[in-house]
């Protein structure tokens, strides 16, 4: 867990060695919680093109994680 009275919160994720910037709302991660739980669910993937603010890193894995 970040302290956030010592650390910032993150605003860029780091895909293949480059960073790309983030949308940092929380309504935008509830958003992507309930998608993760969905494509859990369904065993089927969901875009995630929303979360970044420019551009999308090429490539990515769209499959749905299992926890």
């Amino acid at each position: 867990m970040i302290d956030l009275t010592k650390k910032a919160l993150p605003d860029t994720v780091t895909v293949d060695g480059k960073a790309f910037s983030i949308k940092t709302d929380f309504r935008i991660w509830l958003q992507f919680e309930r998608d993760y739980k969905e494509s859990v669910r369904t065993k089927e993937p969901f875009n995630v093109d929303y979360i970044f603010t420019d551009e999308v890193p090429n490539g990515y894995v769209t499959e749905p994680l299992i926890a």
